[in-house]
């Protein structure tokens, strides 16, 4: 009785630490952002299932979702014409209340007030824009292959003075920072994938260049007090770069492997607690949580999809579900967390914030890799040792598991197991 007692808490800490509402979109959610009117706008990618260009059956044009942030009621949703347009890669001002898209047919302003188009920036198709807080200043990347090197062109629209930094292969997400007393502009090389380690960020003071290698193929760059966090899918790791002296400090290890590497980072900077933690998407169907002083990981979300595009909007931790666990079909919801509900947990080696876990097949792939002193302990407080599936350190051998609730323990891990 009393392992059931202890396993029923465990339990239901578990469900109270994943608890989340689930706001319904178009298909493909990729990106989030919040503006100062109290409103919440979700990107969501053209879904073309057949890759053919053509709109068939099944697929979905390009989609812009505006929620409510505190009532989470929707209160706006446009869908734009039929092209390939870079939802993840836009660029948006606050205070000029406008968001810049990258399409086929050039670099397009729309209002974030009325969605409607404002005007065309540029008639040539680019791979990523980036918009100054003011609007008045947007940084856009162009490549003319997947194997030559590219630009980033710093253009003032008043003026319409431009200022043109040769690049690697790929640039993508331009950022100006400023860093001390050091201002400059920062993006990242993609590279040209398939585990060349080519990836790169190109930092720029002026006309003075400094390239920092960082892995294989970086996709997406974060800038926070001086420093750019670089998040390198290929690679399953964060590089930590100080943007002052232009040079990697650290390197955070996300966990992943294979193709479920990470995909955005957002830093949580108003914790109760004072601590500073990273938030990153995963391929793996996660959201995982870093102390952003030791680089430790010290939680996992289960997002039961595919995440993307993430967004801290007070309290909460917004997400985007953009496809399938375990495959590539386009999902359509965001998911959001209570951040101070996640923060409230202690979190230490003696004590995590538990996470619960269906497996409803022979196998349950983990966040974490299951250590030699794996155990899992039944309702009666049985315990046996458990091992992983051979070719995957992550994946729970459950064959041997009869219908139930159990507590799985893996080195500092210890989270709750459906059968």
């Amino acid at each position: 009785m009393r392992g059931l007692v202890v396993f029923c808490a465990l339990l239901s800490a578990a469900l109270v630490c994943a608890a989340q509402q689930r706001l319904e979109t178009p298909l493909q959610p990729v990106s989030i952002v919040a503006d100062n009117s109290g409103r919440v706008h979700v990107l969501c990618s053209r879904t073309d299932v057949d890759f053919d260009s053509q709109r068939d059956t099944g697929d979905a044009p390009a989609a812009w979702v505006v929620f409510d942030a505190v009532s989470k009621m929707r209160v706006a949703l446009a869908e734009f014409p039929w092209v390939n347009l870079s939802a993840a890669r836009h660029g948006f001002s606050a205070a000029a209340g406008v968001f810049d898209f990258c399409t086929a047919a050039g670099v397009k302003r729309y209002s974030a007030i009325d969605q409607q188009r404002v005007t065309s920036i540029a008639s040539e198709a680019f791979a990523s824009v980036w918009t100054s807080t003011t609007g008045d200043t947007v940084w856009l990347a162009e490549h003319p292959s997947f194997s030559d090197p590219g630009t980033v062109v710093e253009l003032q629209l008043s003026t319409q003075k431009s200022t043109t930094y040769p690049a690697g292969v790929c640039p993508q997400a331009a950022r100006p920072f400023t860093a001390g007393s050091v201002r400059g502009v920062a993006f990242i090389n993609e590279g040209t994938f398939g585990g060349a380690d080519d990836g790169t960020l190109d930092i720029y003071v002026g006309q003075q260049r400094t390239t920092v290698d960082v892995g294989d193929t970086p996709n997406h760059l974060l800038i926070h007090d001086g420093r750019a966090y670089v998040t390198v899918n290929g690679s399953h790791h964060i590089v930590v770069v100080d943007l002052a002296e232009r040079k990697a400090i650290d390197t955070i290890k996300t966990g992943t492997s294979g193709y479920d590497g990470p995909r955005e980072s957002a830093i949580d900077t108003k914790a109760p607690d004072g601590r500073l933690r990273l938030y990153v998407t995963t391929f793996t169907g996660d959201v995982r949580i870093f102390d952003l002083a030791t680089g430790q990981r010290t939680g996992t979300l289960a997002v039961g999809a595919k995440p993307e595009g993430l967004a801290i909007i007070g309290r909460e931790l917004w997400v985007t579900r953009t496809f399938v666990e375990g495959g590539y079909a386009a999902a359509r919801d965001v998911v959001i967390f209570d951040l101070n509900a996640l923060t409230s947990v202690r979190e230490n080696n003696e004590r995590k914030a538990p996470s619960a876990y269906l497996a409803v097949g022979g196998s349950l792939r983990l966040p974490f890799e299951l250590q030699n002193d794996a155990t899992l302990t039944d309702l009666a407080g049985k315990t046996t040792p458990v091992s992983a599936v051979v070719s995957d350190a992550q994946t729970l051998d459950c064959r041997h598991l009869t219908s139930g609730v159990y507590a799985l323990r893996s080195g500092q891990h210890s989270v709750t197991v459906i059968r």
